[in-house]
Parts: C-alpha cells; structure tokens; sequence
C-alpha cells in the first residue's frame, strides 16, 4: 500500500540490501537449552515471523562467555558446539530472504551466580540490586583482555552460523555499558575516569570483532542512549562514543535506553506513550551518518511510518508487536488492521523471562508454540454452544469456528469481554481494550453466533442441544456479605465504579491495594475523589510485575490523593465512616462517602455445577476464571487449547 512508502522502501547496512525498513528487535525468551543452543521451537517461531516479511531478525542478546550469561535458557555462542543449531536458525531465515542477525553480549553485574555458577565480573564491584545485588569481582587487565578475545571468537562463530550482521550488546547496564557509564565504572586506571578512557574497552572489543569478520561483514553497536539514573550517561556521552565508533568504521546503531535500575525505560509498559524513545534515535542521527535503528513501544506500522516519515530513524525495530502477532506486517500491507492482534505492552512477556519462565504471549497462545498450535480442521462438525464471553469464551469460539464447527457464544451482559471491560478503564489502562477488541472482531469474522444479554440456563443448555458446551462464565467482585454494614448504600465495587455504574464520590475507602485495587483508587483520583487504600498484606501491588512495580508504585506514592494503609482491614462500615483494624489498633475513619471492595474476585460456577449435578450433558468443560481466578494469559491460553481439542 502507499501508506506504507517509507516503511517498505529498500535499503543498505553497509553492502548488505535489506527489502524494507521493518526490524525484528531482540527479546530474550528463555527458549534456548543450558548451553545455549538453539531449539527447534525457536526455529519455528522465527520463521513464523519470517515468512511474513520481516526484512531483518535480531535474535535475543547471545552469551559469549558463560560466567556472562543472563538467563538460564539464553541463546549463547561461546563455544563451537553451539554453532550447528545456529546455522539451522540462520539457513531457515534465508530461505524467506530474512537477515540474521545476532547480538553478542556479556552480562557483567546483571549476572547472577544462581543462573551462572559464577560471581559476576564488571569494571567496578557494584552490584546490580535488580538482579539480585551479587557484588562482581572487578576486571583484571587480564581479564579484559579475555573478554576481548571471547567476543572475537563467539564474532567467528557467528559468522560460521551463517549470521549476516553481527550486534554489539552496549545497552542495559551490560559490561559493555557498564564500562562507558560512570554510574558503574569507578576505574582509576586506562579503562576509567575520563569519557574517552571509559570508550577503551567499547573500542577493543569492536576493534577485535572487526579484525575477525573482516570489512564486509556489517558491525553494529546496541547503545543505551540515557541511562535514566542519577550520574549515568546522557544521550550527549553517547552520540559521541558512537560518533567515535562511527570513525572507526561501524556501521549502524541501534538505540535503546535504560539500565536494570532503570528498566522501565528499557522494556515501557503501556503506561508508556507509544515510541517513547524515538526522541533519542532521531537524536543519533542528527550526529551520524550510519544507519539508525530505533526501538521503544512500536507496535503499529502506521506509526513507524510516520516515524521513518519525520525521519527519526532509518530502521524501525518491532518484537513485542511480532511477539503478539507474527503477521503484523502482511496485515497491514492490506489494510487489515482489525485482523491484528495488537501488543497492548502488558509485559507478560517480560515478567515470565525475569521469573526464569518460558517466555509467552498473554494475547498469542501460539507463541512459541507455532508447531504444536497450528489449525487443523476439524474431523467432524459439531453444534459449539459457548456460555461467557469473556476472553477465554471468546478464544474458544473463534478457534472452534475457524476449525469449522457450528458455534454460538452466549453472553449474559450487553457487549462481549467479560472482565476486560472493567480493567481497560482508566489513564493507564487503556490498551487492554484492544484485546477485547480483536477478539470481539474475530469471533463476529469466524462466523459465531453472538448472542448478547442473554443469561443461559441449564434448561436452555438442554433445549439447545449442542454437540459440545463450553462453560467460561468468569468471575465477579467478591463484596463479603459478612462485613456489619456491607449493605449500606456507600459500599460499591471495582467493577460498578470502573464501568461508570456507580456515582463517584469524593472521599473513598478502597478495599485491597493489589492490582484491582490499584486500578480502582487510581480511576478514582482522576475523577477528583480522594482515596484512602486498605490492604491487609505487607505491600501493595505484589501481584504486579516487576518492571510494573517500579512505574505504578512510584507514581500511587506521589499520589498526594492516594493514603495507603498496610496490614489493615475493615471491620465495619457506617453512613458515612469506616472502622479500621491495624495491627490490634482500630480507628475510624471519618467523611468517607465510597466503600469500594477491589479485593478479591469470586467464581461464577452456579451453571457449572448445576450441570455437574444434573449429569445429562455428556460433552462439556469448564475453562478460564471459572475454574479458578488467574491472569488474561490463562484465560486465552485454555479457550485456545480447548477450541483446538473439539
């Protein structure tokens, strides 16, 4: 299409043509096995997003030295042994005219000995706290020069693989960063204290990689543009490291943000504009004349568009959009924008990669799993009746309709996304909408039969006589009916205060400061209401991740119309007070015109059971929060299998 002129355009790293300005960027996934080779699941998915014209694949930052390793199952090429299943990935990417790229990397004090057997080692012993606060052994000038030679080697090896560009991993608070930034280089020697001795080790190990793969092999640099701490490097320092790499003969950069300590600045959430970082790449090029490729929450090729367009940059790099959707691309080359799967940056990915889990999609099941999930039609044909139409209901009826089953979807309220419709309210959470809406869009294209504001019954299941039910009736606010006063008018719940359903008032008591309850007093102070939060655990927002954590948490802390109370409860509610137990202590709470309960949520299994009673129905299942009350990732995940296993 001709709104994608930029965007589909050709061009050149060096020698090498690329057939458009779409990057694949790296993630790491947790998919390769302990010593770094590389899986035939990985293989799968990559070529998933390769056959969809992806012009260039950066494969996740690749260990070259194991005492330097960042997860447990990372890709690593620090030893020949690793090179035959590397090659595998690298010939399946070209058959689809895709350039491999790979990103050499050294973790330092990111490092952690639990994951590496190793203490970490860095330029200065400061430990990494994010990581698990292991106090590196300073570098030895022996064992610079080591690190040297091990990026030069793992440089051959790569290219022994068959990869076709080769990245330098200089972001992240890696040892490549941590060498450059003052905030973890304390050095005194040649390699410390000045900017230009901080470049020293930056400039050998690209000197020594550049010696081993020869002038036509492109070499490029990943640069941490602002670290976003307190005595760190500012885009200024950078853009004049790489302005002085550029001098030496690299050939692109590739410009990200953050360390550990920052990392939301590394991987943004969706409390995050998108393309937050383009600022810096545009940056980098006011300075360079190498190509420059910028990351940062991009998740819509109309928005790297427009991006290329204002030239901010001359590659865009994507993985959390390719992550959600491998077909993004051809997608939006025909206008089929409703088709996509969006990525709403929920981080669910990045969580379950920090958690030392395989990494997963929360909106993709197929994730990962693109051999084992692909469609197949179904055997015989079946009458499909779905209860609930949230996203577990709506996953299964659309896979089952694709498969070619005769499906109806059953949903008790007025519009489809059963608790995505509560928890996309609100400044920060927006984007889970669109994952509601790409459901939505696809249940009504797979051909269901939506049935709205229709409660079903056993006897309605009965008449109906479906081949197959699948039960995914969900959750509701839990409101305890034995609290003294519950039933007064000033109690409400998220959901009814989310959904708009309840007035607002202007000086509220929620109850439960996890995510719900975060959700809520946070909806509440946009709309002018203050908030006192009363959380009987330790902490608030423990079932957060953690790179959530450190962006929500500071932000209800500056919250002068957020109060937080721990280890509290509520022991009565009156017309217009609260009585609050801490720790044998109670007070009352006064003025108080909403009682919000955003504590927990309570399965709607009345069908389930009556059916399991009544014992007639010889085919159904239970799937999603009516089993038991767990995250979107689940939810999707059994309404995919399940549509797949009719």
């Amino acid at each position: 299409m001709s709104e994608f002129k930029k965007l589909l355009e050709p061009g050149y790293i060096k020698n090498l043509k690329i057939k458009n300005r779409v990057s694949m960027a790296p993630m790491e996934k947790q998919w390769g096995d302990r010593v770094g080779n590389v899986t035939q699941f990985y293989i799968d998915y990559m070529v998933e997003r390769a056959k969809n014209d992806v012009a260039m694949i950066t494969m996740e930052s690749t260990f070259i030295d194991p005492v330097g390793r960042g997860n447990i199952y990372q890709l690593g090429l620090w030893d020949d042994s690793n090179i035959p299943s590397h090659k595998r990935l690298t010939d399946a990417l070209h058959e689809f005219g895709t350039i491999a790229v790979t990103e050499l990397q050294h973790a330092g004090r990111n490092a952690a000995t639990y994951k590496t057997g190793f203490q970490p080692i860095a330029p200065s012993p400061i430990p990494c706290e994010i990581s698990g606060g292991y106090i590196p052994r300073e570098m030895s000038l022996d064992d610079i020069a080591d690190i040297t030679r091990k990026y030069s080697e793992a440089a051959r090896r790569a290219r022994e693989a068959g990869y076709d560009m080769i990245t330098l991993h200089g972001a992240h608070g890696y040892i490549l960063n941590s060498f450059l930034s003052p905030f973890t280089n304390k050095r005194t020697d040649g390699y410390g204290g000045s900017l230009e001795n901080r470049y020293r080790f930056g400039t050998e190990v690209y000197q020594a990689i550049r010696a081993q793969v020869g002038e036509e092999c492109p070499v490029g640099y990943r640069i941490t543009a602002d670290e976003f701490v307190e005595g760190g490097l500012t885009l200024e320092d950078t853009r004049a490291f790489i302005k002085h790499l550029e001098g030496l003969g690299l050939d692109y950069v590739d410009v990200s943000s953050g360390i550990y300590e920052s990392a939301p600045m590394i991987i943004n959430t969706m409390d995050f504009p998108l393309g937050g970082l383009l600022p810096y790449a545009a940056g980098m090029k006011e300075v360079l004349d190498i190509p420059v490729i910028a990351t940062g929450r991009i998740n819509d090729m109309r928005f790297a568009e427009q991006a290329l367009e204002r030239n901010e940059a001359d590659y865009v790099h994507m993985v959390r959009a390719f992550h959600a959707d491998p077909e993004i691309l051809t997608k939006s080359r025909k206008g089929e924008f409703d088709d996509i799967c969006m990525c709403n940056a929920c981080n669910k990915c990045i969580d379950l990669m920090f958690g030392d889990q395989r990494v997963r999609c929360a909106l993709n099941p197929s994730a990962g799993r693109e051999r084992e999930m692909a469609l197949k039609p179904a055997e015989k044909k079946k009458s499909v009746m779905v209860v609930g139409g949230g996203l577990a209901g709506m996953e299964a009826a659309r896979i089952a309709a694709l498969r070619g089953h005769d499906v109806s979807l059953y949903e008790k309220e007025d519009e489809l996304g059963g608790a995505i419709r509560w928890s996309s309210k609100g400044q920060y959470r927006e984007e889970w909408g669109q994952a509601a809406r790409y459901r939505i869009h696809s249940v009504n294209k797979a051909g269901v039969a939506v049935h709205l504001g229709q409660e079903v019954t056993l006897a309605d299941i009965k008449a109906a006589k479906p081949d197959v039910t699948v039960l995914a009736t969900g959750t509701k606010p839990f409101v305890p009916p034995y609290i003294p006063g519950v039933d007064n008018p000033v109690v409400s719940d998220y959901a009814k205060v989310l959904l708009g359903e309840t007035k607002i008032g202007v000086n509220a008591v929620v109850v439960g400061g996890q995510n719900i309850g975060l959700a809520t007093a946070e909806f509440l102070t946009e709309h002018g209401c203050k908030c006192t939060i009363v959380e009987d655990g330790d902490a608030i927002g423990a079932d957060l991740g953690g790179i959530k954590q450190m962006v929500v948490l500071p932000r209800i802390a500056d919250d002068a119309n957020i109060e937080v109370r721990l280890n509290s409860n509520i022991e009565r509610i009156g017309d217009d007070w609260v009585e609050v137990q801490s720790k044998g202590q109670s007070e009352t709470l006064k003025g108080i015109d909403m009682v919000v309960f955003a504590w927990s949520r309570e399965i709607v299994r009345q069908l389930a059971d009556e059916v399991a009673a009544d014992g007639t129905l010889a085919d159904y299942c239970l799937i999603g929060d009516a089993v038991w009350p767990r995250e979107p990732i689940d939810a999707i995940y059994e309404g995919a299998m399940t549509g797949r296993q009719i």
